[in-house]
């Protein structure tokens, strides 16, 4: 028998925590590595940069990864710290052109 797996690259360890954790967690991951600079407005008289939350902006290119309400898994445990909580599977593509501002 022999076996191929085509090598990828490791993710960085912020891009693995945005890949597992829940909207709710956002705050264990410093903001620089959840929110994309997507719009740049320049006028004579300021400039603005919007800025978009990858975890909860409604128009946030992988929203679909971090839903409000999903299910826990308590497998003869007691207490909600204790599940396992079943989010969605990502697309790593999506989350790390999203990560590198390419949305």
């Amino acid at each position: 028998m022999s076996f191929d797996f085509p090598l990828g690259t490791p993710f960085h360890p912020y891009e693995q925590l945005m890949g597992v954790l829940p909207l709710a967690s956002k705050d264990n991951i410093p903001s620089a590595y959840h929110v994309s600079m997507v719009i740049a407005v320049f006028n004579p008289y300021f400039d603005i940069i919007l800025s978009q939350d990858l975890m909860y902006d409604p128009n946030s290119p992988i929203i679909d990864f971090y839903p409000v309400d999903f299910e826990l898994d308590l497998n003869g445990k007691k207490q909600d710290w204790e599940a396992i909580v079943k989010i969605p599977f990502i697309d790593e593509k999506r989350l790390l052109k999203a990560m590198s501002c390419g949305c």
